[in-house]
């Protein structure tokens, strides 16, 4: 079990630290393997590797976000004040910020775990058919928060839903939320970088302040928005992100707690719900499920397990980014940008083929709409949102 739990650590920070390389990508990987892997670890063993790998990965993945603009659905809305902060010399801050955010919301779900046992069937029963309406409110509540630059809001997240429901589900793609989001968020920011031939100052490290009202407003919306998030399907951390906004009004500091939390909230949450109502709304936690049955009593042991690996990785998470702030204070920034857009291009070519490098493309071309009407590049996130309404209603 302690192997387990060291290799699930070690698959959570390549998960993380590498674009594109996903943990539902090893879980499967895993899988395909279990025959030969249940001869020398018990399934016990897979479910303390697949949430020791989640959990670390959910800490981890916030690094390249921010400091190389390659962010996937679940930290997407991360980079924006992030990739901002790195900008102003405290790209430290705000990997800082997110992994307070990740380590408040993964004690906080720990200690919820029976109150969620036991409120989510009544939840899932109760907001089911009304949630197409909620989402479409909140929605709304999004775009008017830009007051009389709506119509530029509406503009965006039309056009951007538009393309994420050709690409969800027109295209057939392997992957479709690789080029899709990697272009919204990453590409559009390290395309300016180059433009503008961005540099990078040096980075201060621990130089922002974060007042305590900010940490516990951005703990609360990682937690509401990660918890709740997972009851339905269709819905993910990015979809929490849009939404929570819009009820949780935040500076760019709670911004970052809330959405650095968001995808371990959602993590441990999707265990509760595999316990609660019999659904794994995580790939990974959907690979486990083939191999072990998860019961409540269990919940005890593997809840241990996420706190230790969230500690761990909460210490690798801000290790890698003095080692990534080192990396772009000496390399020309454009050139790196330049290069990360290159490697993308690839890994989308290798995973969804060149239909996926067509959507990155035109993702990317679609990300600088935002920045260029000058409105949030939050309302980007109607490539899920419209899709999913469309679902719901």
């Amino acid at each position: 079990m302690i192997t387990a739990f060291i290799i699930g650590i070690i698959a959570g920070v390549v998960a993380g630290l590498i674009p594109g390389v996903h943990i539902n990508l090893i879980a499967s990987l895993v899988l395909a393997g279990s025959a030969w892997l249940l001869e020398r670890f018990s399934t016990m063993d897979f479910a303390v590797f697949i949430v020791a790998m989640g959990v670390t990965h959910s800490f981890l993945e916030l690094v390249p976000t921010i400091f190389l603009g390659a962010p996937d659905d679940s930290t997407a809305l991360v980079m924006l004040p992030g990739h901002q902060m790195l900008h102003d010399g405290l790209g430290y801050d705000a990997v800082r910020f997110a992994t307070i955010g990740a380590l408040g919301c993964l004690v906080c779900t720990l200690v919820l775990f029976p109150v969620l046992l036991w409120i989510f069937p009544l939840l899932f029963a109760a907001l089911k058919p009304v949630l197409g309406w909620l989402l479409l409110g909140l929605c709304i509540i999004l775009i008017a928060k830009e007051g009389k630059d709506w119509w530029k809001a509406l503009l965006v997240f039309s056009t951007t839903g538009l393309l994420g429901g050709i690409v969800l589900r027109k295209l057939e793609l392997s992957q479709p939320l690789l080029p899709l989001l990697s272009g919204l968020f990453g590409a559009s920011s390290l395309a300016l970088a180059i433009f503008e031939q961005a540099t990078i100052p040096v980075q201060i490290g621990r130089f922002a302040r974060l007042k305590t009202a900010e940490a516990a407003k951005g703990i609360v919306g990682g937690l509401v928005g990660g918890t709740l998030v997972t009851l339905f399907p269709g819905l993910g951390p990015g979809h929490a992100g849009a939404l929570a906004t819009t009820v949780f009004r935040s500076t760019s500091h709670s911004y970052l707690v809330l959405t650095g939390g968001l995808h371990t909230a959602d993590f441990l949450a999707s265990m509760v719900t595999l316990v609660a109502i019999g659904k794994a709304r995580n790939g990974a936690l959907a690979a486990l499920e083939q191999l072990v049955h998860i019961s409540s009593a269990d919940l005890l042991l593997l809840g241990g397990v996420a706190l230790i690996a969230g500690i761990l990785a909460a210490g690798l998470a801000l290790l890698n980014a003095k080692i990534f702030g080192t990396l772009v204070e000496n390399v020309n920034y454009p050139v790196l940008s330049g290069s990360v857009l290159a490697f993308l291009a690839v890994l989308v070519i290798f995973l969804s083929g060149w239909k996926g490098l067509l959507v990155l493309l035109v993702s990317a071309a679609l990300g600088l709409l935002a920045p260029w009407l000058k409105v949030s590049r939050a309302h980007a996130m109607g490539c899920l949102l419209v899709p999913t309404l469309l679902y719901y209603l």
